[in-house]
């Protein structure tokens, strides 16, 4: 009974892990495009930031114009930088999903090989210690065992 719960435990891991596969479709890719974006964007941000610098030194906009201008860009800056390190702290959270189940893989395969083993040596000692079965016609099995029955006995003791 307890060998053929493990199998049904693995089973149902090996199924549920080829459904999550499938579903998935190259989130990492997805991440480093997303923050490459974020850097791209973060980089034109300060580029127009000192164009709007020199264009006020040059005199072209008021220094109201400027700081207007500045603060704007700083709020984005801010918004960008922090959106870039929910991505990476999402991706290494990924990451880590990624290694868990990795190890759960082989968990698994280490398992199925236990599992395999033991069925396997099961097999072989439960047919050694058989001495035959008895099938009656009222769907009763009695097994003849090859040392003494220890149950059987304890109940003629008591």
């Amino acid at each position: 009974i307890l060998v053929e719960a493990l199998r049904a435990q693995i089973n149902f891991v090996k199924q549920t892990k080829q459904t999550v596969k499938k579903r998935q479709s190259s989130p990492s890719v997805e991440y480093h495009r997303a923050i490459a974006q974020a850097e791209k964007e973060l980089t034109q941000l300060q580029s127009k930031k000192m164009e709007r610098y020199e264009a006020y030194r040059s005199g072209e906009i008021s220094r109201e114009d400027f700081i207007k201008v500045k603060d704007q860009i700083t709020s984005q800056v801010e918004a960008l930088t922090t959106k870039k390190e929910q991505l990476e702290k999402d991706y290494q959270a990924q990451l880590q999903a990624k290694q868990r189940k990795a190890e759960t893989k082989v968990g698994v395969a280490q398992a199925e090989k236990v599992l395999a083993d033991f069925d396997a040596g099961l097999k072989e000692h439960l047919y050694e210690a058989i001495d035959r079965v008895i099938v009656t016609s009222n769907e009763q099995i009695e097994i003849k065992w090859v040392f003494a029955d220890v149950f059987a006995q304890k109940g003629e003791i008591c």
